[in-house]
């Protein structure tokens, strides 16, 4: 159940925040309509729909999320208005785990509940650039399934740790000079695997969600050491980049471009190449040759030593999601379908997107929610989940940390090595 005076509170603060940036950091006001939704789809809003679902209560707005639509942290479109939205209790459930108050001891609990606070203004001042973009933004597949492969990683990583440390230090002449190493190892990314266009795609769409919540969200003091301390301490600590990069690299080219011309990062838009723009305002009129850079100024040899760790990870996490959804059995989910993720997504060439964590599915068949299991979108009408001890018991199926409720008409039923939903009257 959502507190009413605590969401109240969230988003007089965001709102505050908004007030005093008064377009100031992109040329047009932040506020957006808001929601929060909670495990049983209760709605508190800061503002009325549309359509005139939500009913004023206690200074917001109240009612139910519909049971057939996904929703996750990002825009939603709920009652005629497009909206930021989070789910309630999220940053809870990650900062705590879930371990009780009488667990964690009162200091923790107080230390511990400021944190929250404080990362759900960020995540509200998140999702409102999500609001504020062009719903075409989250049309479609992201296309960077190439920064799985490990060279791509590393040009990626070395990209990045350029770019931060064009951030740190303080000449000109070395800022020029990390900024146009960080251009070399995407250019050679570019040549090696192509796709730096969809990553430019993510980059705007995530990076200037992050650049908005750390610039408003985060003493002035503290933004270059949380974009490297969570950002790209995260990006550098995950087995699969698919997901992640576009959030850390997108804020990076956002800070850098401020240290050049923050009336151009302004004025950029939502369709530009960040990458681009960077190299035009910083005067790069070149790029060189990868291999005429030396990148151990960059990190280069801890970035080696890193990723040879996370490789063997990673290759043992890509070959266990191969045998589970191509040689095990599994459970084949046909038409258009839609689901809302908190975990990694992960592209597996050959299968397709694979999402990791907790994930509820709603589509044609019915509506599928998994617990720290995986999902595997094949193609946006053929979906597929492990059958591994699947129970079927009327109109509601289980797995391996999944359950199903399939909608009216349909029947699940064995077809060799998988499992099938239909609808006996075609």
């Amino acid at each position: 159940m959502i507190d009413i005076n605590k969401a109240k509170r969230f988003f007089e603060d965001w709102e505050q925040i908004c007030d005093k940036d008064n377009g100031e950091l992109w040329g047009f006001p932040l506020h957006t309509p808001f929601m929060f939704i909670d495990d049983q789809r209760n709605i508190v809003a800061n503002q009325p729909d549309a359509e005139g679902n939500l009913k004023p209560e206690n200074g917001v707005y109240v009612g139910e999320f519909p049971e057939n639509q996904a929703f996750a942290a990002t825009a939603t479109d709920f009652g005629g208005t497009r909206w930021g939205t989070m789910p309630w209790g999220m940053l809870e459930k990650a900062i705590t785990g879930n371990i009780p108050s009488k667990v964690l001891g009162a200091v923790a609990v107080k230390v511990l509940s400021k944190m929250i606070v404080a990362k759900t203004i960020r995540c509200l001042i998140h999702e409102a650039i999500h609001c504020i973009q062009p719903p075409e933004m989250f049309e479609g597949e992201s296309g960077v399934g190439h920064l799985n492969n490990p060279r791509a990683r590393l040009l990626l990583l070395l990209e990045a740790s350029a770019l931060h440390h064009s951030l740190v230090v303080s000449g000109d002449g070395e800022r020029l000079a990390a900024v146009t190493a960080a251009l070399s190892a995407r250019q050679k990314r570019e040549l090696d695997f192509g796709g730096t266009a969809q990553e430019a795609e993510r980059e705007i769409c995530e990076g200037s969600a992050v650049f908005t919540e750390i610039m408003l969200g985060v003493a002035k003091e503290k933004h270059v050491s949380v974009l490297k301390n969570e950002f790209l301490a995260s990006l550098k600590r995950s087995s699969s980049f698919t997901n992640l990069a576009g959030y850390c690299l997108g804020a990076l080219y956002c800070f850098a471009l401020d240290k050049y011309d923050i009336k151009a990062r302004q004025t950029m838009g939502w369709d530009v190449n960040m990458a681009e723009l960077l190299q035009k305002v910083a005067g790069v009129a070149e790029i060189p040759d990868f291999k005429d850079i030396d990148y151990k100024v960059y990190g280069l040899n801890e970035i080696l030593k890193s990723e040879k760790k996370l490789s063997d990870k990673h290759n043992r996490m890509i070959q266990e999601i191969r045998d589970k959804f191509i040689e095990g059995s599994v459970l084949v989910l046909h038409g258009d379908g839609r689901a809302s993720i908190n975990g990694q997504m992960i592209h597996v060439e050959g299968l397709g997107l694979v999402m990791r964590g907790n994930v509820e599915y709603h589509g044609e068949v019915g509506k599928l929610v998994a617990v720290g299991g995986d999902v595997l979108k094949a193609a946006p009408d053929l979906w597929k989940v492990s059958a591994e001890n699947i129970k079927v018991d009327g109109k509601k199926i289980t797995g391996n940390n999944w359950e199903m409720e399939l909608k009216d008409g349909y029947i699940c039923v064995e077809g060799g090595k998988n499992w099938i939903l239909i609808k006996p009257e075609d």
